[in-house]
């Protein structure tokens, strides 16, 4: 956009400034208001921008507490299981699937979860339900903002629209 600066004498002001010679810079009104209704624009989308960013924020911190206490809770198990298999190894148990004998079914059990990397598949679901969550959350910002009237509605309801089919997706592939 294109504004033209108009110059006049601040004599010529009403009221006229008197006093040291100086020109005063002037915008025409239309130009003015387009350029404001611009800038308004750019401040509503630097709020929803801060907005999400303090969301994906918040949704970092809830996946890195839930990975710690997994990762804790998975050494935890690692530990007692590795235990029990070593006894009963130990002992003279062999590993067998659907064994009459209980501890042979409990030691093949006991080693299958312990060679299970059960960590990766839980901090996917973690992962997807965050990103669920930040997608819900951002919906409603951009839901907010791509009301008609609003200086920047378009993009917003662009921007709702992705967001949307991204959530979409992950709701499919945590079914």
């Amino acid at each position: 956009m294109t504004v033209k600066i108009y110059s006049i004498p601040s004599e010529m002001l009403s009221p006229p400034v008197i006093g040291d010679s100086f020109v005063t810079d002037l915008v025409l009104h239309t130009d003015y208001a387009a350029l404001k209704a611009k800038m308004d624009m750019v401040h509503g989308l630097m709020e929803a921008a801060e907005q999400a960013n303090a969301l994906v924020r918040e949704g970092v911190e809830n996946l890195t507490k839930k990975r710690d206490a997994l990762a804790v809770c998975n050494s935890r198990k690692d530990e007692i299981i590795g235990r029990l298999v070593s006894k009963l190894n130990l002992s003279g148990y062999e590993a067998r699937q659907n064994s009459v004998n209980p501890a042979e079914a409990l030691l093949f059990d006991a080693l299958q979860v312990y060679l299970e990397p059960a960590t990766d598949a839980a901090l996917a679901e973690v992962r997807n339900e965050a990103q669920i969550e930040i997608c819900e959350s951002l919906i409603e910002i951009f839901r907010r903002c791509s009301d008609p009237g609003k200086p920047f509605s378009e993009g917003a309801a662009g921007a709702l629209a992705i967001i949307d089919m991204k959530l979409e997706e992950l709701r499919k592939e945590s079914v």
